[in-house]
């Protein structure tokens, strides 16, 4: 899980985790790769997540 290490150290700066709930947030994290040009969502699609951008970055349209 030393992919969501800087998810671990961003959280931890707004509110302290204990282990066992971190272990419970990081066990419903999944790790996706986008390459140049991917959509994370289309128009018209309603999203029910939410993501944490590690590396790169986005555009958005609204």
């Amino acid at each position: 899980m030393n992919e969501f290490l800087l998810i671990r150290k961003a959280i931890s700066q707004l509110h302290k985790l204990s282990e066992e709930d971190w272990a419970t947030f990081a066990g419903k994290l999944q790790l996706k790769r986008f390459k140049k040009g991917d959509y994370l969502i289309r128009e018209g699609q309603v999203e029910n997540g939410i993501y944490f951008i590690n590396k790169g970055s986005t555009r958005n349209y609204f």
